[in-house]
């Protein structure tokens, strides 16, 4: 079992994305167990995403990384480009 390390927000949002997404992919876990992964990895100014969100916006696996992103871009989580 692959283990995706922790988010803290302040290094490049893309290059966790890219080993989260590894990690899921090989474990087989499906939108429901990538979902809960998501959110356990995330610490520190990164979480921050689940308590200053909407709950819609951080309800599936697509959405977190979607509102991540997005905060990334407003210089709150560190990131390059958006994901889709």
């Amino acid at each position: 079992m692959l283990r995706p390390p922790k988010y803290y927000g302040t290094t490049s949002f893309e290059t966790f994305l890219a080993q989260f997404k590894n990690c899921s992919q090989y474990n087989a876990r499906d939108e429901d167990e990538q979902l809960a992964h998501l959110r356990g990895t995330l610490d520190k100014e990164a979480e921050q995403v689940l308590w200053d969100s909407s709950a819609k916006k951080v309800a599936s696996v697509h959405k977190l990384i979607k509102t991540l992103s997005k905060r990334g871009s407003e210089g709150s989580v560190k990131r390059t480009s958006i994901v889709s």
